[in-house]
């Protein structure tokens, strides 16, 4: 058996959005209001694209206080975001569709 193609999507919800939150004690900086606009960048569908996770990790970023997270892990702000988006891709569950030959 010989493969052609695959190809992998990913799949969030909100549910596990904020379970991420709350376990990384991110999003302390916003609002209700704020924080429900963060859900409903991937509301539409359970399939994200990247450029979904970048504006999910980027808002996550702007609400959350990443001057404390840099202390406590003695890292920089760069290395907070790449944090943010490892926590933020590794709680997506994987599609994987097969294409043979």
């Amino acid at each position: 058996m010989k493969i052609r193609d695959f190809k992998v999507q990913r799949l969030l919800d909100t549910t596990t959005l904020r379970k991420v939150c709350v376990e990384n004690d991110y999003y302390t900086r916003g609002t209700s209001e704020e924080y429900d606009n963060l859900f409903k960048i991937i509301w539409d569908n359970k399939i994200v694209t990247d450029e979904q996770l970048i504006k999910v990790a980027e808002d996550i970023y702007n609400h959350s206080n990443i001057e404390k997270k840099m202390r406590e892990y003695g890292c920089s702000d760069r290395e907070v975001m790449d944090s943010i988006m490892f926590n933020l891709v590794n709680a997506c569950y994987q599609l994987v569709e097969v294409e043979y030959e």
